[in-house]
């Protein structure tokens, strides 16, 4: 091999090296939000169900105090 196509050929490689290492790089950066999105999901839906249990504790037995049809059909909802 003469010597142009040799160097050719190593920066060709190198170049494709450095190429597979920031793919890798990007991938592993998208792997760290998945999880830090999960872990904001998971607390997003305990605080939502903390929500929901408080405010049908605060309604329970009183939705005659809700005399609104559109109120009362919610709280039906969220009881099921």
């Amino acid at each position: 091999m003469d010597p142009i196509s040799a160097t050719t050929t190593v920066i060709a490689l190198a170049t494709f090296i450095k190429d597979l290492l920031d793919l890798a790089q990007s991938i592993r950066r998208s792997i760290e939000k998945v999880k830090a999105n999960r872990k904001l999901v998971l607390a997003l839906m305990d605080d939502i169900a903390y929500t929901l249990a408080r405010l049908y504790e605060l309604t329970d037995g009183r939705e005659d105090d809700f005399l609104a049809p559109h109120l009362f059909h919610a709280l039906g909802e969220l009881k099921a």
